[in-house]
Parts: structure tokens; sequence; C-alpha cells
């Protein structure tokens, strides 16, 4: 009885860092696209290219990536015990 708990508590956590992660992807993207069109708007100029997206974006992306590494860590620390 222990093991199968033991077993559904780990797919469990697997379960619910999982959709922390697609959560904040989600909530990060959702700003990136809000953040860089008020940056197209205000610079009519502007055409929207990708390498620009990214370069204009790039504290999302390495905010989605701390963040990520951190509840992988979390993860790693909750299966070795």
């Amino acid at each position: 009885m222990k093991e199968l708990y033991a077993a559904t508590t780990t797919e469990s956590v697997l379960l619910i860092i999982g959709a922390s992660i697609l959560i904040s992807g989600i909530i990060i993207g959702c700003a990136m696209i809000r953040d860089y069109r008020n940056y197209l708007n205000e610079h009519i100029k502007a055409r929207f290219t990708l390498a620009d997206f990214f370069r204009r974006e790039r504290f999302y992306l390495f905010l989605f990536l701390v963040l990520t590494i951190i509840i992988l860590q979390n993860l790693w620390y909750l299966i070795e015990r």
C-alpha cells in the first residue's frame, strides 16, 4: 500500500509541476505578445520580425527559463528525497 501511495505522490508532483510550467509559459507568452504589440503601436515604422521580437522580449524569455530551472531543481530535490 505504501508503494502505491509513493508512486501516486510522485506522479501527482510531476503533474502539478508540469501544469505550473505550462501555465507560467502561457502567461509569460501573453505578456511578451502584449508588450511587443505596444512597441509596434508606438513605433509606426517598425515592422514585425521574429529576430526583433526575441531581441526585445529576451527579459521574458530569461524569466521563463529561470522559473523553469527553479521548478525543475525543486522537482529533482523532491524525487531524490
